[in-house]
């Protein structure tokens, strides 16, 4: 009984019309996003994103260059005075 509109759309004409009405509406925000996503790759694949397709997959095999030394280190410990070091 709940079906009833799909065998007699005319019996329940506005719940058939909101029915197409969601219907046309999904269509037309896929197929605006199937176009969007068209365009973006064709805008990556002519800038030149796919050009180089072997570089990346072999620099995650090379060593990474050594961090620069700092050029003032901090002090690490400072000597105790003399007066710590004798035992009374």
């Amino acid at each position: 009984m709940e079906r009833d509109w799909i065998a007699c759309p005319k019996r329940f004409g506005s719940q058939f019309f909101f029915l197409m009405n969601i219907l046309l509406m999904l269509i037309l925000v896929s197929l605006a996003l199937a176009v969007m996503a068209l365009v973006a790759f064709l805008w990556a694949a002519n800038s030149g994103q796919f050009e180089d397709t072997s570089t990346p997959s072999m620099r995650m095999l090379t060593d990474d260059p050594a961090p620069a030394k700092p050029s003032n280190p901090p002090e690490r410990h400072k000597p105790l005075p003399e007066s710590c070091d004798k035992k009374s």
